[in-house]
């Protein structure tokens, strides 16, 4: 009689168990996903172009937001977020910025690893937000 009560505990428990245990899988698909971030920092340089070198790939900034107040040279590389796959729509406001830079344009660019304190002062672009001519 024990043993049989004992069995009877035992496979409830093990029956609870797997019952417990169990995952409900729901498939969602969702044909626009969200961005990645959503949030995205406030603008490091904000100014215009003074001067472009190697074929964009550096640019001189007049900026005039105090994270970086001044002319700063402002690196673009491969890294660089120009937002090319942001689809219209989502809650980032910035869509396919121009990888064309030209002396007198104004720039909106965040630069994540910080500014080298130098004159000019220099940074890697992060992501460029805004490049257009006036």
């Amino acid at each position: 009689m024990k043993k049989t009560i004992l069995f009877i505990v035992i496979s409830m428990l093990i029956f609870i168990m797997f019952i417990g245990c169990e995952s409900k899988k729901t498939e969602v698909v969702n044909e626009n996903p969200p961005a990645v971030s959503t949030k995205l920092m406030a603008p490091t340089v904000v100014g215009d172009v003074l001067e472009v070198k190697e074929e964009g790939k550096k640019i001189l900034v007049d900026s005039i937001v105090d994270t970086a107040k001044g002319k700063i040279w402002v690196t673009i590389d491969d890294k660089t977020n120009f937002f090319e796959n942001t689809k219209e729509g989502t809650s980032i406001p910035y869509h396919n910025v121009s990888r064309k830079f030209a002396v007198g344009n104004h720039v909106e660019i965040y630069i994540e690893d910080g500014v080298m304190e130098s004159d000019p002062m220099k940074g890697r672009a992060t992501a460029v937000y805004v490049n257009e001519t006036k």
